[in-house]
């Protein structure tokens, strides 16, 4: 089970958006629903683009004494031209494709701020209760 996981906001029809901070080795895929059920792996996915991102690959390669030949991971990847950084993220259903719609400069980014049914979340000032 994937040790992080971050949600996107449907942007339109089978179009959804993500904000995600990516450092040189990334490697992330999509899931459909939450029990990591309905991947959508760079296998299936095209990206753009592909400079900046990529489709993982693996090679056993038998120098290290691995058995030789390879498969595509269905991870996404960095390109050739990635550059760490903040970027918008979108997975387009309707045409197959996830891409980087744009590379954010950090002093864009707004504070922090949560909501349930549009009600913005509070820090109690309560104690915590111990168990």
């Amino acid at each position: 089970m994937p040790s992080d996981a971050f949600q996107c906001v449907k942007v339109a029809d089978n179009i959804f958006e993500t904000t995600l901070y990516l450092v040189k080795d990334f490697q992330f895929k999509f899931y459909k629903q939450r029990p990591w059920g309905g991947e959508l792996a760079s296998t299936i996915v095209n990206t753009q683009p592909v400079n900046l991102l990529g489709k993982g690959w693996y090679y056993s390669d038998p120098a290290t004494g691995g058995i030789g030949g390879g498969h595509f991971t269905g991870d996404f990847v960095a390109g050739p031209d990635f550059t760490p950084g903040v970027y918008r993220v979108r997975i387009d259903l309707n045409k197959n494709i996830c891409m980087f719609i744009d590379k954010v400069d950090e002093g864009q980014l707004g504070p922090e701020s949560y909501k349930i049914n549009g009600t913005e979340l509070t820090q109690s000032t309560n104690p915590a209760i111990p168990l």
